[in-house]
């Protein structure tokens, strides 16, 4: 390997490192939310699917950003964008922390939603235009870190008395280090061709296999699985608690806990991938996540008490491969600048199916009982188990 290719290798590590660690901090109020929420519902004197109007707000401030992120990039640059988005995020959960209003902690998630729409297409648009599944994988383990750490965080800042306000302030502060890291690689970030982009996805993926010129699905396929998908990831984030103590009648530590490890065998099932996604297609991951979705549901439904924790560790499992793998498949072969733009369309597809998955679950779990969860989570990993089917064989393997 030569000077420049070494140099061009330790750039690509670093830029990869410093947004995996954003994604772990993006991750963090995702994971932490649901267990926050009867804490915070009742602090603030609502309703139990009033979570489904955060989820909107998140949904209204992402969508657009997202959109427009491959503009964005292209005026202001990958880093400046990084930057100026931790700075919001980083406000909008020190506000939801310091709110004592409803109508405040609302505005402050759509500013949450504005700035992590931002990270969320600006770092997967970077990662998927010069690397593949493992790199992609690697980023979405960073993720599971965050979400396998926020109701944790959440848990023992509610048991030592400190109050969900407390767990809020702890993640806005999370966001210095996101600016830090960025800052410290700025010049990993920098834009390369799309065939120099091409020769380090291969370069990346470390096999043979991984160089095969595949057909991207259409892209409207791909919006619509990236709007199921992401509305089923989230509707297990934030409902599985409620579930396992309001249905299960599972203890509140016990009940964190579990759901903390729901959100660490996501990230196991990543950081799998991270190794070894060079060896298996994004295809056949996804309908094996489809099948292992679709058994824990059943168990969650059949298994009484905390013996149903066994079935929302079968289910995590197979959610956390579910969007590496489709980001991969719909977007792995694209070039640099195109990337950046449908990305920003997959991003947005992905926090609207968000608003509506977690929404409309909450409103029938406000009418058919909690209980039903496992009911609804199996309906919807029917229809992506369908749509799933329709993508080519023969999927990237990057």
């Amino acid at each position: 390997m030569t000077v420049a290719a070494s140099l061009r290798s330790a750039a690509a590590i670093r830029a990869v490192a410093a947004g995996t660690l954003a994604f772990a901090v993006l991750g963090v109020p995702d994971g932490g939310t649901g267990v926050a929420w009867p804490f915070m519902r009742a602090d603030l004197h609502q309703p139990l699917d009033a979570l489904g109007l955060t989820t909107v707000a998140l949904t209204a401030g992402a969508v657009g950003v997202s959109a427009l992120s491959g503009r964005l990039t292209r005026r202001l640059g990958v880093v400046s964008l990084l930057v100026l988005a931790s700075v919001i995020s980083g406000v909008a959960l020190a506000g939801v922390a310091a709110s004592p209003v409803w109508a405040v902690v609302v505005v402050c998630f759509l500013l949450l939603g504005c700035g992590g729409g931002l990270i969320d297409a600006v770092v997967q648009a970077h990662v998927v235009s010069r690397h593949g599944l493992r790199s992609m994988s690697a980023l979405h383990a960073g993720y599971g870190a965050g979400v396998t750490l926020g109701p944790l965080l959440v848990t023992a800042l509610l048991t030592a008395g400190a109050g969900w306000r407390a767990g809020y302030a702890c993640m806005a502060a999370l966001y210095v280090a996101v600016i830090a890291a960025c800052v410290l690689t700025r010049d990993a970030w920098q834009p390369v061709s799309d065939g120099d982009g091409d020769r380090l996805r291969r370069a990346a993926a470390g096999s043979d296999a991984a160089s095969r010129e595949v057909r991207p699905p259409s892209v409207g396929l791909s919006l619509l699985l990236f709007f199921l998908v992401t509305g089923m990831e989230l509707s297990a984030m934030l409902w599985s608690f409620t579930f396992l103590t309001g249905a299960r009648g599972i203890a509140t530590t016990a009940a964190g806990v579990a759901v903390g490890g729901f959100f660490g065998v996501q990230t196991l099932t990543r950081i799998g991938l991270a190794t070894l996604g060079h060896r298996v297609t994004a295809a056949a991951v996804l309908r094996a996540c489809c099948v292992a979705i679709g058994a824990g549901a059943a168990l969650m439904l059949l298994l009484p008490g905390a013996s149903s924790i066994a079935g929302l560790m079968v289910a995590g499992s197979g959610l956390g491969g579910v969007y590496p793998s489709l980001m991969v498949a719909s977007s792995g072969s694209l070039g640099t600048r195109r990337a950046q733009s449908v990305v920003g369309y997959q991003v947005a597809a992905a926090n609207l199916g968000a608003a509506a998955g977690s929404g409309l679950t909450g409103v029938v779990l406000a009418r058919a009982g909690v209980g039903a969860f496992p009911v609804v989570l199996l309906a919807v990993v029917a229809a992506v188990a369908v749509l799933v089917m329709a993508l080519p064989r023969r999927a990237s393997v990057h």
